[in-house]
């Protein structure tokens, strides 16, 4: 699998730079300024390095893309950009429930690290190819145990992005089809290169599903008050899988939004979301693992506004008729407020208080470092069970952003965040959920262009 994901990498970057010289060929063809500083290649042949540098890093305002070729009067190719994500991040983990002898307690990982293209077609076209690179988000996993992976055919890349999306300049709609990460939820609506949280909220991590093949349509809230996503998405149980070809996980998204500037802060958006599964209970799990949603019905309505240094966002969700894949619990209702404010142009504040409860339904094992660094195993003739799932569950969290670039947030930030947590685990799951109770910290480093 690792070959073939490998080609299938190497013949997306052939793709691009094929579209790259079929774009210079036409330019040249068309206008014979090509290459010049009103359109063409950028100038990168004298010192591709140093251009790639001052490109990505060596501006107080670099550009919201990294131009590979862009020229406005090409009819067929504007724009071709590369794109690259990379997160670095630490954990910490310290609990007075959900730890036993012998728990690992820290770690170090390489979060996020993608890498793909964009290219602007035709004016109103849109073609984007991103993968996750080196097994990063991968289903691999490490055995301290056996000191192995396991899985380890799902230790390479894996497809992220894949799709085509036409918009439409005037009336200001998007239709689109391929793979991506559905934007909803308050937070998973926002690039991760966005987020002010190292992470996300419990709840959201208790019902996110990943990138998904679907067929999408949308208006651009920038222009209208009204605003609307709508899409229908399979996802599959096989993780190796990078076409679409069944629709074995089949969901739906419908989100309705309306503009509330100067309402409750100068600029703010509130937002309704629901996420219908229409897979049989039967058909969602596959082994041991399952990508798609795992919850019959998902409702969230929220906040998100600004007004000057202030930002803040909140959330309240219901998730209601769980598949066998999320336990069989029967509901998850949960609140989430995460406020922020600029102390200077670099430094940002962040809060977050959280809570959920719903019968073995809130996922605390998803929490990134207290949910992973204890697995269930036996210490001194003890078995201790896995975090797990709870039934009740709050945390209060603060950190601490730094913003290289002013005018960028997202090209290159470090976050911070400190949060305590509360969990309790009802007496008949007891025995195979653990909890969470106690403290995590996460710190890390963030590039995204």
């Amino acid at each position: 699998m690792k070959t073939t994901t490998l080609n299938m990498i190497a013949y997306s970057m052939a793709a691009a730079a094929a579209m790259a010289g079929s774009a210079l060929s036409a330019q040249t063809a068309s206008s014979p300024a090509a290459g010049s500083s009103s359109g063409g290649a950028p100038k990168a042949a004298a010192g591709a390095p140093a251009y790639f540098w001052n490109e990505i890093f060596g501006k107080k305002k670099p550009a919201s893309k990294f131009h590979l070729y862009k020229n406005g009067e090409n009819p067929v190719v504007q724009e071709l950009n590369a794109s690259l994500r990379v997160q670095y991040q630490a954990g910490w983990a310290d609990g007075h429930v959900g730890n036993y002898p012998g728990s690992r307690n820290w770690t170090s990982e390489f979060r996020r690290f993608r890498a793909g293209w964009n290219a602007k077609l035709f004016k109103d076209f849109k073609v984007q190819n991103v993968w996750n690179v080196g097994g990063v988000q991968s289903r691999g996993s490490w055995d301290s145990a056996s000191g192995s992976w396991r899985n380890t055919s799902q230790t390479s890349s894996s497809l992220y992005e894949a799709f085509v999306e036409y918009n439409h300049r005037q009336k200001g709609y998007t239709v689109a089809f391929g793979k991506t990460n559905p934007a909803v939820y308050a937070e998973n609506r926002i690039s991760s290169s966005s987020l002010w949280t190292p992470d996300f909220s419990i709840s959201e991590q208790t019902v996110l599903f990943e990138s998904a093949w679907g067929v999408w349509a949308a208006n651009d809230t920038k222009k209208d008050k009204l605003g609307y996503y709508a899409g229908v998405w399979s996802t599959s149980s096989d993780g190796g899988r990078q076409t679409w070809g069944t629709w074995e996980s089949c969901f739906t998204t419908l989100e309705l939004s309306y503009g509330l500037d100067g309402l409750l802060l100068g600029k703010g958006r509130f937002y309704v979301d629901w996420v219908h599964n229409c897979a049989d209970d039967s058909a969602v799990r596959r082994g041991d693992y399952y990508a798609g949603n795992t919850w019959k019905d998902v409702f969230a309505a929220y906040y998100i506004g600004r007004s000057g240094p202030f930002e803040l966002s909140v959330e309240g969700m219901a998730a209601l008729d769980a598949q066998e894949a999320s336990g069989g619990a029967g509901r998850m209702l949960a609140f989430t407020a995460i406020p922020a404010w600029m102390l200077t142009d670099r430094f940002q504040l962040v809060a977050r208080f959280q809570c959920a409860h719903g019968e073995n339904a809130v996922n605390v094992g998803k929490m990134r470092y207290a949910g992973r660094l204890q697995k269930s195993g036996t210490v001194d003739g003890v078995r201790y069970a896995s975090v797990g799932r709870a039934s009740d569950y709050w945390a209060v969290g603060a950190g601490v952003n730094f913003y290289v670039y002013p005018e960028d947030h997202a090209r290159l930030k470090v976050m911070t965040m400190l949060e305590y947590a509360n969990s309790g685990v009802s007496a008949k799951y007891r025995a195979s959920n653990a909890g969470f109770t106690g403290w995590q910290l996460i710190a890390g480093v963030y590039m995204n262009f």
